[in-house]
């Protein structure tokens, strides 16, 4: 009886180790997936930039100032 409870208490530990070893996972496979999206975001804007010019896209204004603020704002998600 007692080396059944003591076989529980260490499936316990274990099964709590593999729980947060799972969720760390899950939670830098989000991460990689945000930045990765960000990246190629910036990126295709930065192509527009280059291919149309800074006044214009799709009809709406926009500054370089808007664009570096966007990296800032990156920059912070990722640190």
């Amino acid at each position: 009886m007692l080396a059944a409870h003591a076989r529980r208490r260490d499936s316990s530990h274990n099964e709590r180790f593999y729980e947060e070893h799972d969720y760390e996972r899950r939670v830098k496979k989000r991460r990689a997936r945000l930045i990765t999206a960000a990246e190629e975001a910036f990126t295709h804007i930065k192509r527009l930039h280059n291919e149309q010019g800074w006044q214009n896209i799709q009809g709406t204004s926009y500054y370089p100032c808007n664009y570096l603020k966007g990296m800032t704002d990156m920059q912070k998600l990722t640190h």
